[in-house]
C-alpha cells in the first residue's frame, strides 16, 4: 500500500542529475496512476510504461513489471474502448492525427475535475501519496528516469490537471516534441465546444478502465 507521509519528508533526486536531463512533459499519466494507487510497486510499473520497451528488465522488482504490463493493458483497453474512437473523430478536425493525444490528456482533466464524485481520497492526500511513493522508488529507476520524475514531482504536475490553465499548461510543455503544430492548439475551444461530449466519454471510460484492473489482478 501506498503510504501518507508528510511533504516535507519527500526526498528530492540529487540536484545536478536533474539539472542534466530534459525534463518530459506530463501527459496522461494521472489515470495510470490512480488505477494502481493500491499497491505501490504497480504504480510506480504504471508510471514506468510509457518509457519502457518490450520485455520489463529482470532487474525491476516483480511488482514493477506487472505495473509495467498493467499500463499497456490499460493504454490497449483505452484505444479501442467506443467512446474514444468517437472523440477521436470528433476531434479529427481541429487536432487531426493529434486527437488522440488530445483525448488522452483532457480525460486525466475530467479525472481530476471529477474526483470528488469518483473517489473517496482527497486529491491532495492522493498526490502526496504519489509523490512519496515515487520518491521511495527512484533507486531502482535508470538515472535519466529517476531525475526525469523527480524533476515532475518536484514541479507538483499531478495539479495541474485540476483546472483548464493547468492543462494548457501541459499542452505547452508538449508542443516543442510535435511536428505540425497547426493541428495542437485551440484546447480551450476544444474543451468549451465539446465539454459535453468529453466528460461523457470520460465517465463512459473509467469504470470500465476499473473494471479491467480488476481482471488484470485476478489473471496476473
Amino acid at each position: 500500500m501506498v503510504l501518507l507521509v508528510s511533504e516535507s519528508k519527500i526526498r528530492c533526486y540529487n540536484a545536478a542529475k536533474v539539472a542534466a536531463v530534459v525534463y518530459i512533459p506530463p501527459m496522461n499519466f494521472l489515470a495510470h496512476l490512480v488505477l494502481s494507487s493500491h499497491d505501490s510497486e504497480l504504480q510506480i510499473g504504471n508510471l514506468l510504461g510509457d518509457f519502457v520497451k518490450g520485455r520489463p528488465p529482470e532487474t525491476y522488482p516483480e511488482g514493477i513489471r506487472k505495473g509495467i504490463v498493467l499500463h499497456r493493458h490499460i493504454d490497449q483497453v483505452t484505444d479501442l474502448h467506443p467512446s474514444v474512437k468517437y472523440l477521436q473523430g470528433l476531434l479529427s478536425d481541429r487536432h487531426g492525427r493529434y486527437a488522440g493525444v488530445v483525448v488522452d490528456v483532457l480525460f486525466d482533466h475530467y479525472l481530476a475535475r471529477e474526483w470528488n464524485n469518483l473517489l473517496t481520497i482527497e486529491f491532495e492526500d492522493f498526490a502526496l501519496q504519489t509523490y512519496a511513493n515515487i520518491n521511495n522508488h527512484l533507486a531502482v529507476m535508470p538515472d535519466k528516469l529517476a531525475a526525469r520524475f523527480s524533476a515532475m514531482v518536484e514541479d507538483r504536475w499531478l495539479e495541474v490537471y485540476r483546472t483548464v490553465p493547468g492543462i494548457l499548461r501541459v499542452f505547452d510543455r508538449m508542443k516543442p516534441r510535435i511536428k505540425n503544430q497547426l493541428y495542437f492548439q485551440d484546447f480551450d475551444l476544444t474543451i468549451s465546444e465539446f465539454d459535453k461530449e468529453l466528460l461523457a466519454g470520460f465517465s463512459s471510460l473509467f469504470p470500465d478502465l476499473r473494471q479491467a484492473v480488476i481482471e488484470f489482478s485476478v489473471r496476473n
